[in-house]
């Protein structure tokens, strides 16, 4: 049976922040998105990503100090991501992260990089669901969506 990726994308499993979702999971996500429709590949360094990860968790999620490390080991409960290197040292220690590489599994990236609308409509989604709608335009400008 094929995933549907739409589905999986779209239905994270997110934990509540001041009564709302809380937007670590889903800010991950949409900096996958916008690296898949950059054309870059499916794998991602933790350094490359974490302070980008942490500032806009911090400015949209209403978070004083921001760990980008906990949305990039957990995003994995997903079932399309993993990571490589320092994830169990990452229990001892966020900075065993430092040489970690995120994975987003290859069929997904395949279908997010082939096919543009269906990248498009799960980040419009993923805004949408997780962001109040007064700052989905500034998430869009600031990880470089194309929605």
């Amino acid at each position: 049976m094929e995933k549907n990726w739409e589905d999986a994308l779209t239905s994270l499993k997110v934990g509540s922040s001041g009564g709302r979702p809380a937007v670590h999971k889903p800010l991950l996500v949409l900096m996958l998105i916008a690296r898949a429709q950059s054309g870059k590949g499916n794998t991602v360094a933790y350094k490359d990503v974490a302070d980008d990860l942490a500032s806009a968790i911090q400015q949209f999620g209403g978070a004083k100090k921001a760990n980008a490390a906990l949305p990039f080991v957990h995003l994995q409960s997903e079932g399309f991501w993993k990571v490589r290197e320092g994830e169990d040292e990452y229990k001892k220690s966020g900075k065993a992260l430092k040489d970690a590489v995120g994975e987003v599994d290859a069929r997904l990236w395949k279908e997010l990089v082939s096919k543009p609308e269906m990248a498009k409509r799960v980040a419009k989604r993923l805004l949408e669901k997780y962001l109040p709608s007064d700052v989905r335009g500034q998430v869009t400008a600031k990880l470089g969506l194309k929605t």
